[in-house]
């Protein structure tokens, strides 16, 4: 049987065949041409339309080429997940893809995601260890304190702040105790809590050695270290 255009085809299929449906899945959303497998059709919508019109997200339109892509940006774009407060001005969003969209945009925060598994980091630099997580499955190095493993000397030295009260970044206005383990936390508390911009607040430096020998130094001889040094703080 002939028909005339894709559409009578597809309704022809559905109404007249038990498998109808799945080929109503492979169906372009650009052209409405049908193809017998999602593989063809991803082939062809790579080739005829740059990569758009497999999959249409029902919300916003946008085309995905996959449906694995589409489900995971209904996910993180549509789906309501609860409050999600922006620790910067306290606004309220429905999931943590628009609040990072919005901490990324107003606050100009530049944020790092997986390419493989989505996830957001703060900081480049952690989302390339994180990454190598998909990659590597060898554990190889034990934490000597409690035998813990890790990956890499990396994850090894930011587990190893675990064993101690110390903070890798101390704040030095004068008579101020805020201590964090991340730069970036150190750089919001002096712009919010001591209204600094970037310019105005001091070098932000490690209050001990981060490395391996320095992190269990401290760990073993913590009374050898100046927690709060007033030397190093400003007025």
């Amino acid at each position: 049987m002939k028909f005339h255009s894709n559409i009578l085809y597809a309704k022809h299929r559905l109404i007249f065949h038990t498998y109808g449906m799945q080929y109503l899945k492979s169906q372009c959303k650009v052209c409405l041409r049908i193809f017998e497998s999602e593989s063809r059709l991803k082939r062809h919508v790579k080739v005829a339309h740059d990569g758009k019109g497999a999959k249409k997200c029902d919300v916003c339109q946008k085309d995905f080429l996959t449906i694995k892509m589409l489900n995971k940006h209904k996910r993180l774009m549509h789906e309501i997940t609860g409050e999600h407060s922006c620790y910067l001005c306290g606004n309220i969003y429905q999931n943590e893809a628009k609040l990072n969209a919005h901490v990324k945009s107003i606050h100009r925060l530049r944020t790092s995601e997986c390419d493989i598994c989505g996830r957001v980091f703060k900081l480049s630099g952690t989302m390339k260890r994180h990454r190598r997580v998909h990659f590597q499955r060898d554990w190889y190095i034990t934490c000597e304190f409690c035998g813990k493993t890790c990956r890499d000397i990396s994850n090894l030295k930011i587990h190893l702040l675990t064993h101690t009260s110390w903070r890798l970044y101390q704040c030095k206005i004068h008579g101020c105790t805020a201590a964090y383990n991340v730069k970036c936390s150190m750089e919001l508390h002096y712009i919010r809590d001591h209204s600094l911009t970037e310019k105005e607040y001091p070098p932000i430096t490690t209050a001990f050695p981060y490395t391996l020998e320095g992190l269990t130094q401290i760990i073993r001889f913590p009374e050898q270290f100046d927690r709060y040094n007033t030397d190093n703080q400003i007025s």
